[in-house]
């Protein structure tokens, strides 16, 4: 059996979003400043038991490849990484074969001087419409934090964390994006957003479609494939699988619970 998982969310939550009392959990992840910053309750540490131990288990994360060494769990196969950018096998080799056709890719989308552009104007942008100017926040506050993830010479996706997030200044950095985007023909992309993030993500990069390459070369078609997930981004390389799960406290069974279908 193969089980194809998100991480997080899904095997683990952030201090913020776990019930309870974070130090009576068990580590998840650990931060750069080498402070946990991710915990698994007991039920899932259960889950995670049984997977690395009777099945071949393979996170499909937006992780880059020092995330995935910050884990606490100790997965032994491929993992698809970057949202899908990055195949590496269980030596946390890159998979040269993917990343060939990566840089090809990326060389013909030009994503990387998409994202210098967005970097270098979305501030001053921002700070000029008006209507964002006018909501409320301190003059000292940090807006937000742009990064774009590059890895093995792959600019992945470009990411931006909201200090202060809001329905209002969502709207106008979604639109000051796309018109930025816009203004250097740059089209092919989707986006992902959680509460405090949202992600540019070129359409060649996906959960899906490295996950489908790395099952197609590296596995059996005969094999029992399940997947596990939380947001409705994870639907895309969880649709490959024969079944699905989903925790109870995630987005889709939230969106399954309140009959919104994604």
């Amino acid at each position: 059996m193969i089980i194809l998982t998100d991480i997080d969310d899904t095997l683990m939550r952030t201090a913020r979003k776990v019930s309870g009392d974070p130090a009576q959990l068990k580590v998840g992840a650990i931060g750069k400043n080498g402070n946990p910053i991710s915990f698994i309750d007991k039920k899932r540490e259960k889950l995670i038991e049984q997977f690395i131990d009777q099945a071949i288990s393979i996170p499909v994360s937006a992780r880059s490849k020092t995330g995935l060494k910050s884990l606490n769990i100790n997965f032994n196969h491929h993992a698809v990484l970057n949202f899908g950018a990055t195949i590496v096998d269980k030596n946390g080799e890159v998979d040269v074969n993917w990343h060939a056709l990566m840089v090809e890719e990326s060389l013909f989308a030009k994503q990387k001087d998409a994202f210098e552009f967005v970097s270098s104007k979305l501030l001053s942008r921002l700070l000029d419409n008006r209507e964002y100017a006018d909501l409320k926040y301190s003059p000292t506050e940090k807006l937000f934090e742009i990064k774009t993830m590059v890895e093995d010479g792959i600019h992945a996706y470009m990411n931006f964390r909201d200090f202060a997030p809001s329905r209002e200044k969502r709207k106008i950095l979604k639109e000051t994006i796309s018109t930025l985007l816009n203004q250097c023909e740059f089209s092919e992309y989707y986006i992902y957003e959680t509460d405090r993030d949202l992600a540019i993500i070129p359409n060649f990069i996906s959960k899906r479609i490295g996950s489908k390459w790395l099952l197609d070369k590296h596995y059996s078609s005969d094999d029992v494939i399940v997947g596990l997930g939380d947001h409705a981004n994870d639907l895309s390389f969880m649709s490959l699988c024969d079944f699905i799960m989903f925790p109870t406290d995630s987005m889709l069974n939230l969106c399954l619970e309140k009959g919104v279908y994604v």
